[in-house]
């Protein structure tokens, strides 16, 4: 992944904000980083307390890529 991403201009999407840390989505050339970490298993996908908790709106889509690992 750090080979995709060093050197290459990135977009961070901030979706929301818990205290002083932001929380996004990374794409580089159009690929959400996020969803490749997720479909790879280098990172764990957090699971969604309720329906009112502050999660990506790509959540799902993250935790199928998890799934299928």
């Amino acid at each position: 992944m750090r080979e995709k991403a060093a050197g290459q201009k990135c977009e961070f999407h901030v979706e929301y904000k818990v205290n002083d840390r932001e929380c996004g989505t990374l794409f580089v050339d159009g690929q959400n980083l996020n969803l490749a970490l997720a479909g790879s298993g280098y990172v764990r996908v957090m699971e969604k307390k309720s329906e009112n908790s502050l999660v990506s709106q790509w959540h799902a889509e993250y935790e199928a890529a998890a799934a299928e690992v």
